[in-house]
């Protein structure tokens, strides 16, 4: 079982700034306690737009990924984050982009499905269990609510 205190500032990386990724980074500038620290996409104006909405909100200027399908390898071992969070399509990115995550010692988020397959599955337990960190699969309705992301999101 992974067990880690709570996180006063949460510092978070978004990967796919596409329609739901710009939606989830609107909620996350809302909230207190969060510091977005680097966005990713394949598109780079995505990145530059999400690098503005964050300035806009008198935060740092967010480092922008923006490489290719791949960079987001380059996010999660680049940057000092606690929170990996994908909001990609397709989804055939969300468990690379999980494993990178916590192979780097962040903890790791994404919209739903968290996986395509079994093995799937049981890759992303195993990467948890071994990494210890956290794999959250996040759900519109139910669990994005602010409570769930800054206030219980452990290190």
């Amino acid at each position: 079982n992974v067990k880690a205190p709570p996180i006063d500032n949460v510092r978070i990386g978004l990967g796919g700034i596409g329609n739901r990724g710009t939606h989830l980074l609107s909620i996350m500038l809302d909230l207190q306690g969060v510091e977005i620290r680097a966005v990713c996409d394949v598109i780079p104006e995505r990145v530059t737009k999400a690098q503005d909405m964050v300035t806009a909100t008198h935060q740092e200027k967010p480092a922008g990924y923006a490489r290719g399908e791949t960079d987001f390898k380059r996010l999660c071992e680049s940057e000092e984050l606690d929170l990996v969070i994908n909001a990609t399509r397709p989804w055939k990115w969300h468990v690379p982009i999980y494993v990178a995550a916590m192979r780097a010692g962040k903890h790791a988020a994404t919209e739903v499905p968290a996986a395509e397959t079994i093995e799937e599955c049981w890759q992303l337990v195993e990467t948890a269990e071994k990494t210890q960190k956290y794999c959250v699969m996040l759900e519109n309705c139910c669990y994005f609510r602010e409570v769930m992301l800054v206030h219980n999101m452990p290190t």
